[in-house]
């Protein structure tokens, strides 16, 4: 963040989509098929070329970085896999899943700040799922608990989880690793947990599940 306020230069991938977006507005509806690398990136599996960057999390996993900093994860089993999801998952977006934890719990003034918007955040939260710390322990192991595949699922968030935990550790002890947000905040992130994911799946059903993402109106339009 100061970087960019003296430099005025973005951060590495922070916007290098922006200009392809852009051609692709005058392009279309014109465009052809053979032209789509030009303004999309591929979304092959594994790094087409040479990587970027590669490095290992953990033992049994390795996650090439592509030319767009994309992270394509190859593990020997599914445990490793999770785990560098959850770690990649933190690497990219850690400050945005602590404010989500947060506003699934109702709490995003408590963590942001007592704003007027952020006051109407948490209300709306907690209308649609007003949820104590109890219920959402419950709704784990309720999950867990759903034969087979609720403890695959178990399982993976588990791996997901200590992923996840495995990047905030090192942004702790490693003030490159930690998003700028948490130094202006004067905060430090804490220890990721099955019912911080649980509380962003309320968020995201609340705001499908009471008013949708106006797909209808948008096929309507579309037609």
């Amino acid at each position: 963040m100061l970087a960019f306020l003296i430099s005025k230069k973005f951060p590495k991938h922070f916007n290098d989509q922006t200009q392809m977006y852009e051609s692709l507005i005058k392009r279309s509806p014109a465009i052809t098929e053979d032209e789509l690398t030009r303004y999309f990136k591929v979304v092959s599996l594994g790094v087409e070329g040479r990587p970027k960057r590669t490095y290992s999390p953990k033992t049994g996993v390795t996650v090439g970085r592509d030319g767009f900093g994309v992270p394509h994860i190859q593990g020997q089993t599914r445990e490793a896999t999770m785990f560098a999801v959850g770690y990649v998952t933190a690497e990219d977006r850690l400050f945005m899943m602590d404010v989500l934890r947060h506003l699934g719990r109702a709490r995003l003034s408590q963590f942001l700040g007592d704003s007027e918007r952020n006051r109407e955040m948490d209300e709306a939260q907690l209308k649609v799922a007003p949820y104590t710390e109890a219920d959402l322990t419950r709704q784990a192991q309720k999950l867990c608990a759903q034969g087979t595949e609720g403890a695959q699922v178990c399982e993976d968030m588990e791996a997901y989880i200590a992923g996840i935990n495995a990047y905030i550790k090192n942004a702790r002890l490693n003030p490159k690793y930690l998003p700028g947000e948490y130094v202006t905040l004067f905060k430090n992130p804490q220890r990721w947990k099955m019912e911080d994911s649980v509380a962003i799946a309320s968020l995201v059903g609340g705001i499908f599940g009471e008013g949708g993402g106006e797909e209808v109106a948008a096929g309507k339009f579309l037609s």
